[in-house]
C-alpha cells in the first residue's frame, strides 16, 4: 500500500509499473489540525489481508465509536489507530464476520458472497435511520482481499467501471478500472456523458461490483 503527496514525483507511477493485483487510490485532504496523514491513521485501512476505503459520511459510527470499541475482541480493538469512521467501518465489518464464524477473519479463501452479506449489513448499520431530506450517509466502499475486490455503491453518487485489455509493450496488461467523480449537480449530466463516451458502465445504487483475481467481474445486489 502506497500513499503519495501532491509534491511526490512517485505519484506519477503508471498502472503498468505497479506490481499488485489491487490498486486503491483515494484522494483526500489532510484533516484540520493534522500535519500529515500516516499509513496507519488514514484511509484506506488494513487488517491482515483486508483493505477498505470509504467515501461519504458515517455519522452513526462517529457517534458510537466507544460503543463499537467495547464490542470488539481484543485482537481487533488493538488494531484501531484512528478516529476515522472509515476505520470503524472496517472493524465493524470484521466484527460481524467474526460473530458469524471466528474463522472467517483468517480464512484466506473467504467467499466474496460472505463478505458481501456482511458489508451490506454494516452499511445499513452505519447509515442509521433515514432522515427526511438528509443527504445519503455512505456513497462508496471498496473492500479488497487477496482474492477479490468488492466496490459497493449506496446512494446517488455514480460509480463507474470499465475493463482494459491488451495494454503495454507486449499487450498483456489488463485491468478493471473503477472510479468515482464527485461533482456538483449541475455537472452531473456532463460527467455521465463523459463516462459513457469513455466506455464506462455504471454500478447501480445498492449494488456492488465483484472483481476476482482473474478479472472476471459481475454486478451483485447489496443485502440491505
Amino acid at each position: 500500500m502506497q500513499r503519495y503527496t501532491e509534491e511526490s514525483s512517485r505519484g506519477a507511477t503508471t498502472l503498468m509499473e505497479l506490481k499488485s493485483q489491487h490498486l486503491l487510490a483515494q484522494v483526500a485532504q489532510t484533516p484540520k489540525g493534522r500535519m500529515t496523514m500516516g499509513a496507519q491513521t488514514s484511509s484506506p485501512y488494513r487488517f491482515r489481508r483486508f483493505l477498505l476505503a470509504a467515501q461519504g459520511d458515517l455519522p452513526v459510527l462517529q457517534k458510537e465509536r466507544q460503543a463499537l470499541l467495547a464490542e470488539l475482541p481484543d485482537f481487533l480493538r488493538n488494531n484501531v489507530r484512528s478516529h476515522d469512521p472509515a476505520e470503524a467501518l472496517l472493524h465493524l465489518l470484521l466484527l460481524r464476520l467474526y460473530e458469524a464464524d471466528p474463522g472467517y477473519v483468517n480464512q484466506p479463501d473467504l467467499p466474496p458472497e460472505v463478505a458481501l452479506a456482511a458489508l451490506g449489513q454494516v452499511l445499513s448499520e452505519a447509515a442509521g435511520k433515514p432522515v427526511e431530506d438528509a443527504p445519503p450517509q455512505v456513497q462508496h466502499v471498496l473492500l479488497a482481499s487477496g482474492q477479490w475486490l468488492l466496490c459497493a455503491r449506496r446512494g446517488p453518487q455514480p460509480l463507474w467501471f470499465r475493463e482494459l485489455r491488451g495494454l503495454g509493450d507486449d499487450q498483456s496488461f489488463a485491468a478493471v478500472l473503477v472510479h468515482a467523480e464527485l461533482h456538483k449537480t449541475a455537472d452531473a449530466a456532463a460527467a455521465e456523458e463523459a463516462a459513457i463516451a469513455a466506455g464506462a458502465l455504471e454500478v447501480p445504487d445498492n449494488h456492488a461490483l465483484l472483481i476476482k483475481a482473474n478479472l472476471g467481474h459481475l454486478l451483485v445486489p447489496l443485502s440491505l
